[in-house]
């Protein structure tokens, strides 16, 4: 029997401010339940997203079929 694994997450509500600056870089502001840990870890998650997306990209050209299921989940057109 397999169990599907339970993640742990920081609960929302979830605001994103974005901005820029002087020099246009985007500035984003995430304020969301607690601590300053987690906070820094999130950020961190938030920061790597791309790399992780790059790597499942990848991984799913070359024929891996969950790496394919994952980047058509994250790239389906969501109906609201």
């Amino acid at each position: 029997m397999t169990t599907k694994p339970t993640g742990q997450h920081t609960p929302g509500k979830w605001n994103v401010d974005v901005s820029t600056d002087e020099f246009n870089f985007i500035n984003y502001t995430i304020n969301g339940a607690g601590n300053e840990q987690t906070k820094h870890a999130n950020a961190r998650l938030i920061a790597a997203a791309p790399t992780m997306y790059d790597y499942i990209y990848i991984q799913a050209r070359r024929g891996d079929m969950q790496a394919q299921k994952i980047i058509d989940e994250l790239t389906a057109t969501k109906e609201t």
